[in-house]
């Protein structure tokens, strides 16, 4: 109204617009005229693409209501008031979650508005935008090689230098920019070269006027820049330049104090959406939100805002997320919905801030708003979940919530390689297992859509997750393995990734050579190699040894990278490596020294988190590998003995320690003295009985028998503990758990120590075997033992030693049957007057073959119990008289009575041909033997029986002869039967040299079994 036009203008300006609709009507306007529109270009260019890309040139000169209509398709809601924003989601797993709240509107959060930046003339007015398809229509001419969006850029650095460039201009221009942006053709390769050019252009206009920017402009041209690299992630090099020298800007001090506090969120938010963590941006303003005290005064967007932007750049700053998680514990007024919720979440575990209190929240926010939930998408829900893992908590109630969003349809149909692996690794971390989403997981990993998508480090995850879980999924191991080595994807992890990858398929017992092999040679690259912690050597020795591959090439570069490290950090990595090599028998000295110096140093390091385990394992795996070192055992056995370790121990670690002292032969009575206590003060162990309902475990008969056997090998007689342990051996639920071994060493452990308890033992252990299938799984020794353990015990059980005969001679054991074993078979038939023609004829032939590994022991052994069988063998005897001269010097004062005595006896049995070569080797037995000093070694009954061994074979030696003078008839009733029967034969022989009298005699007619 306040202008008045006259008719001339009327009558102008209504034949220019028809002048106007008749040309464009008949196409006559040129394309090539200096006002050619960006609309006509972008139709020369891209055809269909034309009504929603850019706004005709027509239509620029019409209301502004025209230009909201065709700038809708920028705004996340259709809003023409949030030009500001460009909501752009990651799917990427390293990146911030697709939900992750963006700062307010620029034009909306400052508190001195867009006028205090740009004046009052607003960012979409129509001077501008005309100015700019001005200048594009200037500048530029239309070819179909020139890509629209270098187009774009072109006419804005154009219509900048054209209105003259400031602080204002520029940040108006990069925001519109960034407005323009999605609409234009996304560039491929060959236009990104044209596209870098014109937008160094742009950044160098920015950097040219940026210290005429103030805090709002400043602001503005950052969040820009993040939108924009959001969009197009291959420009995100040319803006991180840019905004690095923005920085220098924006954290001068006095431009720092003109930062509200909007306005310091938000350009937190656009360092950190471009991963630019190390700038000095946000420690400076984070500072400035804490001193200015402006963290009271976020509403919940801003404060997730800002706590996503620090957690996206791992930025730790524990007083300012202390001070956020208090608000959102304790200011009412501080609600957040569901997208601040998550975000908060999320963030929260990526800074691994584990406040409990805050947690307990955010978790009960969940559970208390079901609907919450339903506005996340796939990606929210895993992240979730993947936050409260990070944080180790685990909400009972929380967890089925959320697994009951996972399962639904529209998530699972929105999974991807990404998602499922964080879900996998997320329950594993909190040891919750799902049998529907661990299933779920596993089909979809499968499918060959996600599982060409996997990248090594998802395999890992996806591998390891269900390893820790103890979900054996066959076909998933397997293709995983399978597509590790097809990609190559092994060449390219990392020590690591090599690690968990060969812990996780050990776990399973998944034993793939081929993957092992690969994992192997990769590990051993000098360049990965020296990147192995100490807890990753460990594991991976663990995983080769769990899977029984020696690699020795592979163990020797472990130790050779343990032996490095200065110290040894745990005692679970030195207790992991020496099972591993202990149970490959791989014997590095190098290497257990240095661990027996680590433990027996006592460093707070090693022994604060010592466990009875650790302890139990240490042991075990020295003693397996025969390395003695009486101060690192002294440690373990004062470590062991602490009341806090010592009430810990389970029947493994017990049955582990005790058997290590065993095979060391360390006799620690204190330590095994304590360990019994321990046992039979702890309920539920071997003192008690199996209690009604409860399961029996099902190594519990192979503790008990490994535990005797310790005690009896040390020689440790705790008559309690072996009675609780007979006891508990001889309940149903537990005898008939016992294998061959087990039956065999518990016998034995009894038996040596003496316990009177074998009778009631013994019997049960041998109605063990006999009734069931178990005789058919002795070993040659475990038979040998067998015989001798119920010789010793004097147990005349017909029934088992037939067993233990046709064992003895079945075809299994045939060239497996020992010499040892042959010594104790023999010795305990011998025993107990047991008589097996066909297998003394076998043990005979065996031991023709063996004579040459016999020991001098041995050799007395064998040819006492053949003499007192009465069994002969020509070839044996002959064998024998080869191999004692040799021997001789080799045997003990035990021994040497029994030889000699056997000896005798067996050539008596024999024909007069062996009588030369006999006399021989009893002369030279007799040259050691026959001597003053020798013969007070000797009882009264070996004098006799060597006397009467000698004289049966045609040999006198007085000084033996002499020595029988001493013998009382008082003393003769303390001698054996045997040796009576001696002194018989030998009086009838002798009665001349030896005036006995007839109190020998009648000791021998009056014996229960004698003959006079």
């Amino acid at each position: 109204p306040q202008f008045v036009f006259g008719a001339r203008t009327w009558v102008m300006c209504i034949a220019a617009a028809l002048v106007s609709i008749i040309v464009a009507w008949l196409g006559l306007w040129p394309a090539t005229s200096r006002g050619v529109s960006l609309h006509t270009a972008a139709t020369y260019k891209l055809g269909a693409y034309q009504r929603t890309l850019v706004v005709p040139r027509a239509m620029g000169h019409g209301h502004n209501t025209a230009h909201s209509s065709s700038m809708s398709d920028t705004h996340v809601h259709g809003d023409s008031a949030n030009v500001a924003e460009v909501e752009v989601e990651e799917a990427r797993p390293e990146r911030a979650p697709l939900y992750a709240r963006e700062p307010l509107k620029v034009m909306q959060g400052s508190q001195r508005g867009a006028e205090a930046a740009y004046g009052p003339q607003q960012l979409t007015n129509r001077k501008y935008r005309n100015s700019l398809f001005d200048m594009q229509g200037k500048n530029m001419e239309p070819a179909p090689a020139v890509s629209l969006r270098a187009m774009l850029l072109r006419s804005v650095v154009a219509d900048v230098n054209e209105r003259g460039p400031n602080g204002s201009t520029v940040s108006k221009a990069v925001l519109y920019t960034v407005e323009q942006w999605p609409k234009a053709t996304r560039m491929g390769r060959a236009e990104l070269v044209e596209v870098g050019e014109q937008l160094q252009k742009l950044l160098s206009l920015v950097n040219t006027h940026q210290d005429s920017m103030n805090a709002t402009q400043l602001t503005v041209t950052t969040n820009s820049f993040a939108k924009l690299g959001a969009i197009d992630r291959e420009l995100v090099p040319f803006i991180t330049k840019a905004m690095d020298n923005l920085e220098r800007s924006a954290t001068v001090p006095s431009m720092v104090e003109t930062f509200d506090r909007v306005e310091l969120v938000k350009t937190i938010w656009a360092y950190a959406k471009l991963g630019m963590g190390a700038s000095s941006v946000i420690p400076i303003f984070c500072d400035k939100l804490l001193k200015g005290g402006h963290i009271a005064h976020l509403d919940s967007k801003r404060a997730s805002a800002l706590l996503w932007s620090v957690g996206k750049v791992d930025y730790v700053n524990q007083e300012l997320t202390t001070a956020l998680a208090d608000r959102i514990v304790h200011d009412p007024e501080l609600e957040l919905d569901a997208v601040g919720t998550v975000t908060t979440v999320w963030a929260f575990g990526k800074l691994k801030f584990k406040n409990h209190e805050v947690v307990q929240k955010l978790a009960n926010s969940i559970i208390n708003q079901p609907s919450m939930t339903l506005e996340w998408d796939n990606f929210g829900v895993v992240n979730t979940i993947w936050a409260f893992a990070r944080l180790d908590y685990m909400d009972e109630q929380l967890m089925p919530f959320l697994i009951q969003r996972v399962l639904m349809e529209d998530s699972v149909a929105d999974m991807t390689a990404w998602s499922i692996t964080r879900l996998a690794w997320s329950l594993a971390k909190l040891r919750y297992f799902d049998e529907g989403v661990m299933e779920m997981i596993g089909r979809l990993a499968t499918q060959k859509h996600i599982l060409h998508n996997f990248d090594g480090q998802q395999m890992i995850h996806m591998a390891w997750a269900f390893a820790a879980l103890g979900v054996r999924n066959s076909l998933l191991m397997d293709v995983l393995a399978f597509r590790m080595l097809v990609t190559g994807e092994v060449k390219d992890f990392s020590a690591q990734g090599l690690a968990h990858c060969a812990w996780s398929f050990a776990k399973m017992g998944m034993k793939h050579e081929a993957l092992m092999s690969a994992i192997s040679q990769r590990a051993q690259q000098p360049d990965v190699m020296e990147d192995f912690t100490q807890q990753g050597c460990a594991m991976m020795a663990w995983a080769f040894a769990k899977l029984g591959l020696r690699d020795v090439g592979l163990l020797w570069a472990l130790a050779q990278r343990v032996m490095q490290f200065p110290t040894l950090s745990d005692s679970q990595t030195i207790a992991n490596l020496a099972v591993a090599y202990a149970t490959l028998n791989v014997r590095d000295e190098d290497l257990f020294n240095r661990l027996a110096e680590e433990v027996s140093s006592g460093e707070p390091f090693v022994t604060a988190g010592i466990t009875d385990q650790h302890l139990a394992n240490i042991a075990w795996a020295f003693a397996k590998l025969r390395f003695r070192n009486d101060a690192l055992m002294n440690v373990i056995a004062e470590e062991a003995m602490k009341p806090e370790i010592l009430t810990t121990f389970t029947y493994q670690g017990i049955t582990n320690l005790a058997a290590a002292f065993a095979h060391l032969g360390i006799r620690n009575e204190k330590l095994l003295t304590a360990l019994a206590n321990h046992v039979l003060k702890k309920e539920g162990l071997w003192a008690t009985g199996v209690q009604p309902g409860v399961p029996v475990s099902p190594g519990m008969s192979q503790h008990l028998s490994q535990t005797a056997w310790a005690y009896a090998a040390l020689g440790i007689r705790n008559v309690d503990l072996m009675l609780a342990l007979g006891k508990r051996a001889m309940e149903p639920e537990i005898l008939h758990t016992f294998n061959a071994i087990g039956i065999v060493t518990t016998a034995w452990a009894f038996v040596q120590l003496e316990i009177d308890f074998t009778a009631q033992l013994l019997p049960a252990l041998s109605n063990r075997i006999l009734t069931t299938d178990l005789q058919l799984s002795l070993t040659p020794s475990q038979t040998a033992l067998l015989a001798w353990t119920w010789a010793k015990a004097e147990v005349r059980d017909e029934k088992l030693f037939d067993v233990i005969a046709n064992r003895a001679m079945a075809t299994q054991t045939y060239g497996r049957l020992g010499h040892s074993e042959i010594t104790k078979l023999t010795w305990a038939l011998a025993t107990l007057g047991l008589y097996y023609r066909d297998l003394m004829d076998f043990l005979a032939w065996r031991s023709a073959g063996l004579v040459s590994k016999f020991t001098a022991s041995e050799v007395a052994e064998v040819v006492w119990s053949f003499a007192t069988l009465k069994h002969y063998d020509s070839e044996l005897v002959a064998r024998l008289l080869e191999a004692i001269p040799r021997l001789w010097l080799y045997l003990s004062p035990e021994d040497t009575p029994r030889l000699v005595w056997g000896l005798s006896s067996l050539c008596a049995m024999g024909p007069e041909r062996f009588l030369p070569d006999c006399q021989a080797a009893l002369k030279s037995l007799a040259a050691t033997v026959v001597k003053p000093d020798m013969l007070v070694i000797f009882t009264e009954e070996e004098r006799i029986g060597m006397a009467w061994g000698f004289l049966i074979t045609g040999l006198t030696y007085d000084e033996l002869l002499e020595s029988l003078l001493s013998l009382r008839p008082s003393t003769l009733t303390s001698i054996s039967r045997a040796h009576l029967k001696e002194i018989y034969d030998y009086v009838l022989l002798h009665t001349d040299q030896l005036p006995l009298t007839a109190a020998a005699l009648n000791a021998y007619r009056h014996s229960s079994t004698g003959v006079p």
